[in-house]
């Protein structure tokens, strides 16, 4: 479990509790941290910032010990990974899975290099990736870009 502390104006302080969740989650761990120090001045972007990442934690954490959802999890970033990131690559940009929501069946993904920019990334997104995802693996409802900061597009 992650907690905040905050010793003074200027410092802030996070505890974890039991030390193999720590190693496992260290990653993304700082990634909430690099987050929350960017911008912990104004809450609500905060909070629209480190959702993805706390998400994911949550997701992997809450889930490992189900193999059904973990299977789902698996073949999600095998097809990203083996049949979109591929064609992705070739257009000069890149894809990562971030994490899956179970309960209301959206897949975070973040779009890297040239998709960044491009005005069809959305129309890539919404009807190549979630068609071939949602084609394999019914439990899909939705997929949602998720910018290098956090923020869901």
């Amino acid at each position: 479990m992650l907690f905040l502390t905050k010793q003074s104006t200027n410092q802030r302080f996070f505890s974890i509790i039991n030390n193999s969740d720590y190693i496992n989650y260290i990653n993304e761990i700082n990634k909430f941290i690099d987050i929350f120090e960017k911008n912990v001045d104004n809450k609500s972007t905060n909070e629209d910032h480190i959702i993805p990442v706390l998400e994911k934690i949550k997701n992997e954490k809450i889930y490992k010990d189900n193999e059904d959802i973990m299977e789902i999890i698996s073949s999600i970033k095998l097809l990203i990974e083996k049949r979109v990131r591929p064609i992705i690559l070739n257009d000069g940009g890149d894809i990562k899975f971030i994490c899956f929501d179970v309960d209301k069946g959206i897949v975070y993904v973040q779009l890297e290099g040239a998709c960044v920019t491009c005005a069809q990334s959305e129309v890539t997104l919404q009807y190549m990736i979630k068609n071939m995802l949602t084609y394999y693996i019914s439990e899909i409802k939705e997929i949602k870009n998720v910018s290098k900061d956090g923020i869901i597009l």
